[in-house]
């Protein structure tokens, strides 16, 4: 009997101004998970990260946001201009709004917070971001997503989430349509995924049919197609 080919690991690029922060990642993949991920390049500042992140096409890149050259969401937004785009961990000393909202806005796939993370949480999240297609719940991106917006006190949906629902029942859109709707192709179609798996829990459905079903049944969303309440210039 043959046994199962394991699949190929993942190759990471680390990008942290700190030496010893990126060396302590190496060390930490080098033994807890050495058969998922293979550090390529180690980066020390963002026009380093960038152009390696061109050159060896990392699965994954782990990065910070304040590094000297050009800062983590800078570097962000060029490595998402790539084809393929690698999925990016932000892993910051950051928890502000301001920095999970720019992180957000220039397509990262997760926002971790270093005093939060230990070697075998980063490891896990570094498992989702190249296999699942959603920011992990319980990481400040994820905090962030799921507050974005005013929340509306009869439905518990923000008006991004609202939003969504309106273009759904509308005009079909997908997730790429609705991301280029709201915010101009900035926010990433992962975050698009993750409101509308928020948008499920909030309704109780599995699904955005029922979803749709759900907000009309409850008028939460008009039948007939209005005009949306969101202005997309309020996510650059």
């Amino acid at each position: 009997m043959k046994r199962a080919k394991r699949p190929p690991r993942k190759r990471v690029l680390l990008a942290d101004d700190h030496l010893y922060v990126s060396e302590t990642l190496r060390l930490h993949l080098e033994e807890r998970a050495a058969d998922r991920f293979e550090v390529v390049a180690v980066a020390g500042d963002g026009v380093q990260a960038v152009a390696e992140t061109r050159r060896l096409k990392p699965d994954l890149v782990v990065m910070d946001v304040q590094m000297p050259k050009m800062d983590g969401i800078s570097a962000l937004r060029e490595m998402k201009k790539l084809k393929p785009a690698p999925a990016v961990l932000i892993l910051s000393a950051y928890d502000d709004r301001a920095h999970i909202l720019d992180a957000l806005r220039a397509g990262a796939d997760d926002y971790l917070l270093k005093k939060e993370m230990t070697p075998e949480k980063l490891v896990l999240h570094m498992k989702r971001a190249v296999s699942a297609p959603l920011p992990s719940k319980g990481t400040a991106l994820g905090a962030l997503v799921n507050a974005l917006g005013e929340v509306s006190e009869v439905s518990g949906l923000t008006v991004v989430e609202l939003d969504i629902l309106r273009l759904a029942a509308h005009r079909g859109a997908t997730a790429k349509d609705i991301s280029k709707e709201l915010s101009g192709g900035r926010m990433s179609v992962r975050t698009v995924a993750t409101l509308w798996q928020h948008i499920y829990e909030k309704l109780g459905v599995r699904s955005q049919a029922q979803a749709v079903c759900a907000a009309v049944q409850r008028g939460l969303i008009s039948a007939e197609p209005e005009a949306l309440k969101m202005n997309p210039k309020e996510i650059k």
